[in-house]
């Protein structure tokens, strides 16, 4: 536990409005992200979150009721 990151004196601050984060496999600027979601509200949904560039996989959100 010893190499864990010290994050106490970090400062977290907005990010401009002009930047975007870029895609960690085609280094493309995220100024969108496709989304994919399959089910219902009510019973439960999967999504998936794409590079609209490369389509790399970026994100998995599952939930149920």
């Amino acid at each position: 536990m010893d190499n864990l990151a010290n994050i106490e004196n970090v400062a977290f601050e907005p990010a401009p409005q002009e930047k975007f984060p870029r895609c960690p496999y085609c280094k493309q600027a995220l100024e969108k992200i496709w989304v994919k979601t399959d089910g219902l509200g009510y019973k439960g949904q999967r999504e998936i979150c794409m590079c609209p560039h490369c389509e790399a996989f970026l994100a998995y959100n599952a939930w149920a009721r």
